[in-house]
């Protein structure tokens, strides 16, 4: 625990000194965790960004023009999106060189130079992010009273996770709101060793952070919260006479860190200028990009199967061995809470994320478990450390053992980088500009981010629902799809189902000149059963081309000249699946 303590108290001891001091302290094998966890992160980090394309391939991210939007309106006026503002606010505080010169008319921020410049800004600041919610786990497990064994073992089993691999490359919300909420769990364990009113203001600045970066972090709390303030009544009635004085002195002490919360949430969220957007955001949430995507019905059946899906994703998120791991970890804990029940705090958060998260919008993609396995890989850490200490075990038989377990992980984990180095749109892109004629009409079907990028050419988008009327209509001389999205999507006699069905028998006139599909080195993930986004990497892409074409050759070459408010295709550019 004195390593954690002494951050506290670094600047009291002679501010950057101390704590330089204190990062010397800082096991060796923290360090080789992070080192290694870090190139796992990095390895495909410019997956899915392609000159020309104003996308990237990974789904529910936010993009820098999102970010333009929301910094040219000032964040008011109405304006509003699927997730709370701060990233936005984040990522705009760092694009803000790039904006003045812009409007110095030096730097154009919509010419795919500087937008990619930006898309990797924001890929970095979520690799930052990642690396920081590693060192979280370290001092959460420190601050539990966890050795300093188990504690690095923690972060090792935290970092070699496949979907923290591979979300610590893109874009998405959901491991930087992961790193808030490791930080407000820091002090609120604090909280219950010592009660400091600065452990309570900065446990309530994290959790709001957490909250305004992705809406559902609020399921953390919703227990927690309670948790804590029982906690400060307990440690406050041991001093007053009377429960009655107890409650009061417990009130004033929750009375700053509660004030600071609503004063920042509304700040972020610009109540005062932009209500009408907040009320939207509110609105948005509850509804469209939410229930429209339930998959489990309200009843004791659905919320079952539910559950064995939760168990689903954690296990393929943490791989079978540290499943075990973690869950033994769990188990014992449990068993010996009355010893110490300050490790049951952060189970508090786990299970008051699924009651008031998850059992409520009925739906849970594997990426929703990343706080759940960052909480879940201190017990696994704990563990393995006991383990390795237990005196009755040999040795011989222990060490190797648990290096066997983490070699898997890094292995497992490493599955992520093989798939999207072999992507199949890479292939595609050459292809393509080999074969497709430089001013030719191509059309592809789905998203656009599914696809290779198309912006190079002459495009109508066939949309999310593609109808032979529709082909016949816009009359390309090449289509694209993609196996993310295909004929199984659609029921049976709908249009989408009978273009498909179509298109493949070549009732259409088209003929496939290119399919394909990436082949990694190796891949441990199976995503059989698994509600994912993994899905998105390597995809099947397949090129068809008119057949009254085949006898003619490629007449030029792509170009990629023009600047991104020329390229971003109306219907399907910004729109992104549900939470």
């Amino acid at each position: 625990m004195k390593s954690v303590l002494t951050l506290r108290q670094g600047p009291r001891l002679g501010g950057k000194l101390a704590l330089i001091q204190h990062f010397k302290s800082l096991p060796s094998a923290l360090f080789l965790v992070l080192l290694l966890g870090l190139l796992l992160n990095v390895v495909g980090i410019w997956w899915g960004v392609v000159d020309g394309s104003p996308e990237d391939w990974a789904s529910d991210t936010l993009l820098p023009i999102e970010v333009f939007s929301a910094a040219f309106s000032g964040f008011q006026d109405g304006w509003h999106s699927r997730y709370p503002p701060f990233h936005y606010q984040l990522l705009t505080v760092l694009y803000s060189p790039f904006f003045s010169l812009h409007l110095l008319g030096l730097v154009d921020v919509r010419s795919f130079p500087t937008y990619t410049a930006l898309l990797y800004l924001s890929r970095f600041v979520t690799l930052a992010m990642a690396v920081l919610a590693v060192i979280l786990v370290y001092y959460c497990a420190r601050a539990l009273q966890v050795g300093v064994r188990g504690a690095v073992l923690a972060a090792a089993i935290a970092s070699f996770n496949p979907l923290f691999v591979f979300y610590s490359k893109t874009t998405n919300l959901d491991l930087p709101y992961t790193m808030w909420f490791l930080a407000s769990m820091l002090f609120a364990i604090r909280i219950i060793r010592s009660n400091r009113l600065s452990d309570y203001v900065l446990f309530s600045v994290f959790a709001t952070l957490a909250i305004c970066t992705k809406d559902q972090a609020y399921g953390l709390y919703v227990l927690l919260v309670p948790f804590i303030a029982y906690s400060c009544f307990r440690y406050v009635r041991q001093q007053a006479p009377n429960a009655l004085q107890a409650g009061w002195k417990t009130a004033r002490r929750l009375l700053v860190p509660t004030l600071v919360a609503a004063v920042l949430f509304s700040a972020i969220h610009n109540i005062l200028f932009n209500l009408e957007g907040f009320l939207a955001h509110i609105e948005l949430i509850l509804g469209s990009a939410s229930q429209d995507w339930r998959i489990f019905e309200n009843s004791l059946s659905g919320h079952l199967r539910m559950l064995v899906q939760s168990v689903r994703h954690m296990i393929f998120a943490l791989g079978l061995p540290l499943f075990v791991v973690c869950g033994i970890g769990v188990i014992s804990v449990l068993r010996r809470a009355s010893s110490n029940r300050l490790l049951l705090l952060p189970l508090v958060s786990v299970l008051s994320y699924y009651i008031f998260f998850m059992s409520l919008i009925g739906y849970n993609y594997d990426r929703f478990f990343l706080p759940v396995c960052a909480v879940l890989s201190i017990y696994g850490g704990k563990w393995l450390a006991e383990v390795l200490e237990h005196k009755r075990l040999p040795r011989f038989v222990t060490v190797p053992a648990v290096v066997a377990i983490l070699l898997y992980s890094v292995i497992y984990a490493a599955s992520i980088d093989t798939m999207v180095i072999a992507d199949s749109r890479y292939k595609a892109i050459s292809w393509m500009e080999e074969n497709v004629e430089g001013d030719a009409l191509v059309s592809g079907v789905g998203y656009t981010y599914y696809l290779p990028p198309l912006y190079s050419y002459r495009t109508r988008h066939l949309g999310r629902t593609p109808s032979v009327a529709l082909l016949a209509e816009i009359d390309p001389e090449y289509i694209v799809t993609s196996s993310i999205y295909e004929m199984g999507l659609f029921p049976e006699e709908t249009e989408g189902y009978e273009f498909f069905a179509k298109l493949h028998r070549g009732e259409l006139g088209y003929e496939l000149v290119f399919q394909h599909q990436g082949q990694p080195i190796y891949s441990l993930l199976n995503r059989k059963g698994i509600i994912t986004n993994l899905d998105k990497i390597n995809p099947e892409i397949r090129v068809f081309r008119k057949a009254d074409l085949a006898d003619v050759g490629p007449t030029g070459s792509p170009t990629s000249s023009r600047n991104l408010g020329d390229s971003i295709p109306p219907s399907d550019s910004s729109i992104r699946r549900g939470m």
